[in-house]
C-alpha cells in the first residue's frame, strides 16, 4: 500500500474516531482484523500487481521477438528460394554458353583455316615470299663472295710477304731497327752511318745529335769523338735541356780518366744560363760537375739551390729525395769511391745508353 492510502486511513481515524474501519471491513466480509493487516495486504497486492506488469512486459517483448524471428526466418527462406532459383538459372546459362562457345570455337577455327588459306594464296603474300627468297639468295651470294674475297686477300698477302722477303735487302731500315741490331751485335758502325745520313738532311736536329753523343759516350766507348761532338754542339743553338743531357752524360758515362771537365762545366753552365737558373735539374747537373772538379762547397751550394727551387716548384718528391741524397754525398768524404762503383756498374750494362738514345 502506498503512502497516500496510509495517510487517508489515518485522516479517517482522526476525523471520526468512532468510525470502526475493522468493523466496516468485517461487515463486508473482510478477512483483515486491523489496518496493519490491510496495509500489508495492499502492499502484497501492489507487489503482485507490479510483478504481473513486469511479466506482461516480458511476455510482450518475447512475443515481439518471436514475431521478428518469424519474419527473419521467412525472409531467409525467401532469400534461399531466390538463391536456388538464381543458381538454377546460372546453371542453365552455363550449359547454354558452353554449347554456344563450342560451336563458336569450331566455326572460328574453320573460318581461320579458310582465312589463312586465302591469305597464303593472296598476291601480296606471294610477292612477299618471292622477295624473301630473293633476299636469301642475295645473302648466300654475298657470303660466297666474302669467302672468295678472304681467300684472295690471304693469297695476295702471302704473295706480298714473299715479295717483301725477296726485296728485303733493298728496303732501307729505320734508325731504331739499326740500333736494336747494333745492341745485339755490339757493332755501331751502321748506326753512325745512318745518323750521319740523317744529319746531312737535318744538320741542326738536336735529337739526332744527342742520340749520337749518347752512343759515343756509352755503348760505342768513344769518349774522344763524343767530346768533339759535344764541343760542336756548344757552338750551335741548342736548347737548355739538350746541353744539360750532354753535361750529365759527359760526367756519368765517360770514364773518369778520359773526361774533359772543362767541357762538362761549359755545357752545364750554358744550360743553367739558358734556363735562367730556374730549372732544378740543370742546377743539380752543374752541382755534380763542380763536385767532379773538386769544388765541394760550390757543389753543395748549387745543390742546395736546386733543392730549394724544386720545393718551390713542387717537383716530384722522388727527385727531391735524390737531390737530398746527392747533397749528403757531396758533403761526405767517401763519395769518390761510391761514384767509382756506380761507374763500374754502368760500364757493365751498356743497355742504359742505348735505351736513352732510343727514347731521345
Amino acid at each position: 500500500m502506498n503512502n497516500e492510502t496510509r495517510n487517508l486511513l489515518a485522516k479517517v481515524e482522526i476525523v471520526d474516531p468512532k468510525f470502526d474501519v475493522i468493523n466496516a471491513f468485517r461487515t463486508m466480509g473482510s478477512p483483515w482484523n486491523s489496518i496493519a493487516d490491510l496495509c500489508d495486504a495492499l502492499d502484497q497486492a501492489e507487489s503482485v500487481y507490479s510483478h504481473a506488469c513486469q511479466e506482461e512486459s516480458r511476455l510482450i517483448t518475447l512475443v515481439e521477438l518471436h514475431k521478428d524471428l518469424d519474419k527473419r526466418k521467412k525472409g531467409v527462406k525467401e532469400k534461399i528460394e531466390d538463391e536456388k532459383e538464381l543458381l538454377l538459372i546460372a546453371r542453365r546459362n552455363k550449359s547454354h554458353l558452353a554449347n554456344t562457345s563450342d560451336g563458336v570455337s569450331g566455326w572460328h577455327k574453320k573460318f581461320n583455316g579458310i582465312l589463312q588459306i586465302a591469305i597464303y594464296d593472296s598476291p601480296v603474300e606471294v610477292a612477299k615470299r618471292k622477295k624473301k627468297r630473293i633476299g636469301c639468295i642475295l645473302i648466300i651470294l654475298i657470303l660466297i663472295l666474302s669467302v672468295v674475297g678472304v681467300i684472295s686477300y690471304v693469297r695476295s698477302c702471302n704473295s706480298v710477304e714473299e715479295t717483301r722477303i725477296h726485296l728485303n735487302d733493298n728496303v732501307p731500315e729505320s734508325l731504331s731497327q739499326i740500333i736494336i741490331k747494333a745492341k745485339q751485335t755490339g757493332n755501331y758502325e751502321r748506326v753512325f752511318v745512318k745518323l750521319d745520313e740523317l744529319l746531312q738532311v737535318q744538320p741542326d736536329d738536336q735529337r739526332l745529335l744527342l742520340t749520337k753523343f749518347q752512343i759515343l759516350c756509352g755503348p760505342a766507348k768513344d769518349p774522344q769523338n763524343a767530346i768533339l761532338l759535344g764541343k760542336e754542339m756548344l757552338q750551335m743553338d741548342m736548347e737548355g735541356d739538350v746541353l744539360n743531357q750532354v753535361a750529365l752524360l759527359s760526367v756519368t758515362e765517360i770514364p773518369r780518366n778520359q773526361r774533359d771537365l772543362d767541357f762538362s762545366l761549359s755545357a752545364a753552365t750554358k744550360a743553367v744560363s739558358l734556363s735562367e737558373s730556374m730549372e732544378p735539374l740543370h742546377l743539380a747537373t752543374l752541382a755534380l760537375v763542380y763536385f767532379e772538379r773538386g769544388n765541394k762547397p760550390q757543389a753543395a751550394a748549387t745543390q742546395t739551390q736546386a733543392i730549394e727551387l724544386g720545393m718551390k716548384q713542387n717537383i716530384d718528391p722522388t727527385i727531391l729525395e735524390k737531390f737530398n741524397s746527392s747533397l749528403q754525398t757531396y758533403k761526405s768524404k767517401n763519395w769518390n769511391e761510391q761514384n767509382e762503383e756506380q761507374q763500374q756498374q754502368k760500364k757493365m750494362d751498356p743497355k742504359n745508353a742505348i735505351d736513352k738514345a732510343m727514347r731521345g
